[in-house]
């Protein structure tokens, strides 16, 4: 323990030091590394563009068509973010071109939000915090990165700006002069602000207590001891309040019918505690980027092209890295800060875990969303990991595989979630010639193969048909997943669960369908079955063999 021990307090004393980021320190900002991490950004934010409307922006999407911009009155257990949602939404144009604009700023700001608190807690490896930045915003098993207002504008903005406050800090434990001191306030004004906004700003303060609290411990610079302590109770107590308040003001029942059996809350420990805890760090470390790296195509043009780019990727972190460095580092054990690191991780992810959510189910691809407050201490962990298992001459190539890596499942990513639209809307014209003409509710059961994002959900598969329809049709239509990934725990969205097999079918007269005011109420006078088939034709037929009299073919046009 001596030399853990000894090796923490060194990289906290690096940190500390007078003129540290002088001392053989590169600039922050260089040519070659933000071009790198402008490139693993840009495929993501013209995926969730092209990809719009996917998974809860749908529910936005339809709320925009059905129900105009009140978000308040639609998310009452979100009632900071049903505000500001609701300000923003000057028209639905106006609403979807900020998201634009927000993804690529906020993903950005946690990239960048990563490289900092590197090059703090690691100084003489600052030059790597390029690297470390591309790796938090790489889409390694991690797939909300597409999405927009309900990932961007809701999780997102609340940990960047938890992120950014605990920056502040750190301004303040450098000095208490008066910028420091506005640097406090400040901190502690976004703090609030964020956990305010949604919860998921917590477990930032969790990550961040441990990275501040443990280094102070055993700093010998007895003024920056002290306010660090100092930092960490008050941002403790701003957050306990600020949660206070959240909870008061959220109507948690709003929002329990068909989604969530708890509050945030659920004391969730036991052995089935530390079971999650492992697997969550087990996927975050290894098994997210082993699966992505295990899924790269040379076979075809679309993954030859990604290949490449990462290439130049990596090419560009290599040269950005490598271009500032006078003389070669001294790095010495990398124990202490992977210890240091890893117990971050596990402080981050305890709110986590114990309000009972598993960040990357491999059921429900969108859990990893639960998982983005500790993006930055994962990306810090690998990189810090693996640079300590190879030679310091070879680290070009580790960071080349990184930046490949990055920049390949950004941009396959991107286009997958694209293609993947335009798919859902050629399935939309096929369905539309067989909607009902009564009056009633026409369902369409749509057969979905296992999809490594999760499973669709109601309101998906309906906005993303129905997208090009006109109004009086699209809200006449609902529809249900059939087969594909195994059954959400909160959710009765698979098909079967309620109409049964197309052999033992059971329909109800009504329909009573919908999700957070979205709703379609009715006679259910139809209930179709489509079918994608290998020749990329679909069938469209009804749902129960006993009616299915014959069948139509559109043939789509969609690239495989």
């Amino acid at each position: 323990m001596s030399g853990i021990a000894e090796e923490v307090r060194r990289t906290a004393a690096a940190s500390a030091a007078p003129g540290a980021a002088d001392i053989g320190q590169p600039p922050f900002w260089n040519l070659p590394s933000l071009v790198a991490l402008l490139m693993v950004l840009a495929p993501l934010t013209i995926g969730a563009i092209g990809s719009l409307p996917m998974f809860d922006d749908s529910w936005n999407w339809l709320y925009f068509k059905e129900k105009g911009t009140d978000f308040l009155t639609s998310l009452p257990d979100r009632p900071v973010m049903g505000y500001v949602w609701t300000v923003l939404s000057l028209s639905e144009q106006a609403f979807w071109r900020f998201n634009f604009v927000a993804h690529a700023v906020l993903w950005g700001g946690l990239a960048v939000a990563a490289a900092l608190i590197w090059r703090h807690l690691l100084p003489h490896l600052a030059h790597y915090g390029w690297v470390v930045a591309c790796v938090t915003i790489a889409p390694f098993g991690f797939h909300s990165q597409t999405m927009l207002a309900s990932i961007v504008l809701g999780c997102l903005l609340s940990i960047v700006l938890a992120y950014t406050a605990y920056l502040l800090v750190l301004r303040f434990i450098k000095a208490s002069d008066k910028t420091g001191w506005g640097a406090l306030v400040a901190s502690q004004i976004l703090l609030g602000a964020a956990i305010l906004f949604m919860e998921y700003a917590f477990s930032v303060v969790a990550a961040m207590t441990a990275l501040l609290l443990l280094p102070a411990i055993i700093n010998p610079n007895d003024g920056e001891r002290s306010r660090t302590y100092r930092s960490i109770l008050l941002s403790i107590v701003v957050s306990v309040i600020a949660y206070g308040l959240y909870y008061l003001l959220a109507e948690w029942r709003a929002n329990t019918g068909i989604m969530y059996k708890h509050p945030p809350i659920a004391k969730e420990l036991g052995i089935m505690f530390f079971v999650k805890m492992t697997q969550a760090i087990w996927q975050g470390l290894v098994g997210n980027v082993t699966l992505s790296m295990s899924e790269i195509r040379l076979t075809a043009k679309s993954g030859i092209l990604a290949a490449i780019y990462g290439v130049v990727v990596g090419g560009l972190l290599i040269v950005g890295s490598q271009a500032h460095r006078s003389r070669k580092v001294d790095c010495g054990p990398m124990i202490g800060p992977i210890l240091l690191l890893g117990v971050a991780l596990f402080a981050g992810l305890l709110p986590v875990i114990y309000s009972g959510r598993l960040p990357w189910n491999p059921d429900d691809g969108t859990t990893s969303r639960f998982g983005m407050p500790v993006l930055p201490i994962i990306a810090m962990v690998l990189v810090l990991l693996v640079l300590s298992l190879v030679r310091q001459r070879f680290w070009a190539i580790p960071i080349l595989l990184f930046g490949f890596a990055a920049g390949d499942t950004a941009c396959i990513e991107g286009w997958r979630f694209i293609q993947e639209r335009q798919d859902m809307a050629l399935m939309g014209e096929a369905v539309r010639p067989h909607l009902s003409d009564q009056g009633g509710v026409t369902v369409a059961v749509i057969d979905t193969p296992r999809r490594k994002f999760g499973p669709p959900r109601q309101w998906e598969l309906t906005a993303r048909l129905s997208a090009d329809w006109p109004v009086s049709q699209r809200e006449k239509f609902w529809a249900f997943r059939y087969g594909g990934n195994p059954p959400l725990t909160f959710y009765t969205e698979e098909a079967s669960l309620i109409f049964g097999t197309r052999a033992n079918c059971k329909v109800p007269k009504e329909a009573d369908f919908g999700t957070r005011l979205i709703q379609r109420k009715g006679p259910l006078d139809r209930i179709l079955w489509v079918e994608r088939r290998p020749d990329g034709t679909f069938t469209v037929e009804p749902f129960c063999l006993s009616d299915a009299a014959g069948q139509v073919s559109v043939q789509s046009m969609s690239q495989g």
